[in-house]
């Protein structure tokens, strides 16, 4: 069975697992990872959508070995041609697909196809699996359903389109975005939420990759935007010649991701609860999935209304950064708990706005994190203390500064036989005691949510913080 962490490169490798007692063969499609959870998304067969198991269910020995592909623009021009003769020859053999196709324009109508075909070529290299996989990772820590994490996704792409990719307050967050949406080229916002469409077929467990995934996009892109309140509403650009550059509002430009991202969830959702190839359920797609995504529409009769209606929907997924918790758990003098809960806090704000990248977190909410500790310990921890321990540590001819650092705190045991890699103390034995443990010692949150060793994560994480304008004045 598998025990060591997975690495990333097995995605899309054969392997075998076991399930329900039986031996099965599969592939991974997704690796979703907390502190003490790992579970991967496993597809038993082309086609099939793929079910969340254990990953200490995988038998190792058999997990094919990952390669690197790194192909060259030919290469990728040649995969989209198959594809772009793949997707024509499918159309034709779909009387939904036919009927669009008949009342396209045929330059829009071609333009859809090679946009579906370009974003397949994308998902074929990993890129959006890798996106979705960092996304999943981080909410299964905060207990996100698959709704969730696919709406996250939503109006990640719209701040996306709009230019810009962290937030702190929703309703400024739409502000933004109906003020410079306008100003992207339609085929743009076309490529970006065929992507999205595929982005969330991952989140439900579909394959990006299955041969009906193309067409699936195909449908759900072109009947949202050929419905009757797509049309009603401007969203009709499959109707006119692109080189007539028609402009299009600014409702229609934001319902196309809203839209398209909505009826992405519907189609995803009812085929993992169903296991049907939704593509052989055309009453379905006129009779439920059509009305359903036009009745969606409905919100952008004006831009004013739209933005209100998207900011009570997205709200719902976005609940403001709650710091009290931290605050009673240092009030009670519970350290370990107000340390985790000021890990997990940092996650929240990552997985809301779909990063990494700590630097990205604005300076005021390492500030209040950092008064928070400072304060309730009386300048025992807190960044600013660190920040101060590591100055004193580092220097000219100050060899080994961030060794000497975690030992000043007290994270890391002293130099010599049993120091260096295996110096650094697991999470669990550092002192989480007001008295007992060395000035600065916490937060150190860092090794209780990251996996690397604790020197990397003390270079690549905390030192970064202390660039940081962490002292600053609350205005």
């Amino acid at each position: 069975m598998k025990t060591e962490k997975l690495d990333r490169d097995i995605l899309g490798k054969t392997t075998q697992a076991l399930i329900d007692d039986q031996v099965m063969e599969g592939r991974i499609l997704a690796i979703a990872r907390s502190i003490d959870n790992e579970k991967i998304c496993f597809q038993q067969k082309k086609g099939q959508n793929g079910i969340w198991i254990p990953a200490s269910n995988l038998i190792a020995e058999t997990i094919e070995p990952g390669q690197e592909i790194e192909p060259s623009l030919e290469e990728i021009g040649n995969i989209k041609e198959n594809y772009l003769k793949e997707i024509k020859k499918e159309v034709n053999k779909s009387p939904i697909l036919l009927d669009l196709k008949a009342k396209s324009n045929e330059k829009a109508w071609s333009q859809l196809i090679d946009i579906v075909a370009d974003s397949a070529c994308n998902v074929q290299f990993l890129s959006s699996q890798k996106s979705v996989n960092r996304l999943i990772t981080r909410s299964i820590k905060s207990k996100l359903s698959r709704d969730e994490i696919a709406h996250r996704l939503i109006f990640h792409k719209s701040l996306q389109a709009a230019g810009f990719e962290f937030f702190s307050d929703i309703i400024e967050a739409f502000n933004r975005i109906f003020q410079n949406i306008v100003n992207i080229p339609l085929p743009s916002l076309a490529k970006l939420s065929a992507e999205m469409i595929y982005q969330i077929a991952i989140i439900y467990g579909s394959d990006p990759e299955s041969p009906e995934a193309k067409l699936e996009a195909l449908n759900i892109f072109a009947l949202t935007s050929m419905g009757e309140q797509a049309l009603n509403i401007g969203l009709d650009w499959l109707k006119f010649d692109p080189a007539l550059n028609k402009a299009v509002k600014v409702t229609g430009k934001a319902a196309m991701i809203y839209g398209i991202g909505y009826a992405a969830c519907l189609f995803y959702k009812y085929k993992s609860e169903t296991g049907k190839n939704l593509l052989n359920e055309t009453k379905w797609l006129k009779e439920d999935f059509l009305p359903q995504t036009q009745e969606y529409l409905e919100i952008a009769t004006s831009e004013e209304n739209m933005k209100d209606s998207l900011i009570q929907e997205f709200q719902a997924y976005y609940k403001p950064i709650d710091y009290q918790k931290i605050e009673d758990y240092l009030s009670e003098q519970n350290w370990k708990l107000a340390d985790q809960e000021t890990g997990k806090i940092i996650l929240d704000i990552l997985t809301q706005n779909m990063t990494e990248n700590l630097q990205s977190i604005p300076d005021k909410d390492w500030h209040k994190i950092n008064t928070i500790w400072t304060n309730a310990s009386k300048g025992k921890f807190g960044f600013t203390v660190q920040k101060q321990i590591y100055k004193t540590k580092t220097g000219f001819l100050k060899m080994n500064p961030i060794g000497n650092f975690g030992q000043e705190v007290g994270w890391r045991g002293e130099a010599g036989i049993f120091g260096g890699v295996f110096g650094w103390k697991e999470y669990d034995d550092l002192v989480f005691d007001l008295k007992l443990a060395p000035k600065g010692h916490l937060p150190a949150f860092w090794f209780d949510i990251y996996n690397d060793h604790h020197g990397y994560i003390v270079r690549q994480y905390l030192l970064p913080i202390f660039g940081k304008n962490i002292d600053k004045t609350d205005k």
